[in-house]
């Protein structure tokens, strides 16, 4: 199905070496650029459940007829992939260097990132240290923040997208299938391949046009999954088991910067999590035995999260150490400041309306279709209890 050693690409400009990795809709060789004499990552274009490829032939054939208008939709948009990653210019970031058709298909060329990616890190090692997971985070923070600038989601954060360079042992983040662009005003300019990696993807991932506004958070929660995963060694919990109180337990022993920004980057709801990438950075250095700043759901407020009757922020104090059985100190005092404008910046798009506890539990019930409230199975089984009474006493009637 693949391509096999030896074979050229543009007349013998690249040579392929061998095969890197494949995926539901592309197929990742090593290859030399033979005129450079440098290694390469030869990216192509091959959706397997549409396409297939006879064995040692380098054309690719359609599996049906109606298949071509599909393949040519998902062909423009592996080409865009290209041309997303190829506006970044940055050493976190994948680098592009050409892209081109043949054989039926298309293809890209990558820098070759020589390293292994924090999940088969992880698969080697176990669970890392905090330093080095620390350090890992803040490599892939510094992309996510030029891709951020540019209203650029990634939308696919994960350990197995995040190489680590064998001869720094830096970050580099990859794998730009799904990410999507927004205009100026944080509108959607492209569409999105389906992609949702469980555990690593919030809520609004999984909402029809969840996705329609640009939002630095759903990469931040990928972020603090991605994190939960380095330093626990254990796949990040569903948000059933989040609210659960799984959080209690599994983070017990990592300092409260750690756990804390694991915390506030998984909330469910998009406006509880840090609001961009330098708030995020924020949790991870506050200093050693700092009582962060807390964060409480608004209540009675506009968007902006002001009260413009009062001209202050609600909030009460809930500090870090309360949850490890330390005493809980008085709230601290907010001072006031001036209403701000309730319209956001230009590149964070209209105000996302906040969710509410119904919409959570919607997703809840509909994405794990196995559990059920408490409130529902006790209603069900007085009523199994009462109709079992009927029928009882009518037993007794008839005898």
């Amino acid at each position: 199905m693949h391509l096999q050693p030896n074979t050229s690409l543009q007349g013998g400009k690249y040579n392929i070496h061998g095969l890197l990795g494949q995926g539901g809709f592309g197929i990742t060789y090593l290859a030399q650029q033979v005129l450079l004499n440098r290694m390469v990552a030869i990216k192509e274009f091959f959706p397997r459940e549409l396409c297939d490829r006879e064995e040692g032939a380098t054309r690719i054939t359609l599996n049906t007829r109606n298949a071509a208008e599909a393949v040519e939709r998902y062909k423009r948009k592996f080409l865009s992939e290209a041309r997303t990653i190829a506006q970044f210019i940055h050493p976190r970031i994948v680098q592009i260097f050409d892209v081109f058709e043949e054989n039926g298909t298309a293809y890209f060329v990558m820098e070759h990132i020589d390293g292994e990616s924090i999940q088969q890190k992880i698969q080697r090692e176990g669970r890392l240290d905090e330093v080095r997971a620390i350090r890992y985070i803040h490599d892939v923070c510094e992309a996510l923040k030029v891709l951020h600038g540019r209203r650029v989601n990634h939308l696919d954060i994960k350990p197995s997208n995040i190489m680590v360079r064998r001869s720094d042992d830096r970050c580099v983040l990859i794998d730009f299938g799904v990410a999507k662009e927004y205009d100026v005003n944080g509108h959607e300019l492209t569409t999105s391949l389906i992609g949702i990696s469980a555990g690593y993807a919030p809520l609004e991932q999984y909402e029809k046009g969840g996705l329609s506004q640009f939002s630095p958070q759903t990469d931040i929660y990928a972020l603090g999954a991605t994190l939960f995963k380095m330093v626990t060694g254990s796949n990040p919990p569903s948000q059933s088991e989040i609210q659960g109180g799984f959080f209690d337990s599994t983070l017990q022993g990592l300092s409260p910067q750690v756990s804390e920004a694991i915390r506030r980057s998984m909330r469910p709801f998009r406006e509880e999590r840090p609001a961009d990438i330098e708030a995020f950075h924020a949790l991870l250095d506050a200093p050693a035995g700092t009582t962060l700043p807390p964060y409480q759901r608004l209540v009675g407020v506009n968007n902006s999260g002001i009260d413009p009757s009062q001209g202050f922020v609600h909030a009460q104090t809930l500090p870090i150490d309360s949850l490890q059985g330390q005493p809980t100190p008085p709230p601290s005092p907010v001072p006031p400041i001036t209403p701000s404008p309730a319209t956001p910046p230009p590149y964070m798009g209209s105000v996302q309306s906040p969710y509410n506890t119904n919409d959570v539990m919607g997703y809840y019930k509909r994405f794990q279709p196995t559990e059920k409230s408490n409130k529902q199975f006790n209603i069900l089984l007085i009523c199994i209890g009462i109709v079992m009474a009927l029928g009882l006493l009518l037993l007794i009637a008839s005898m």
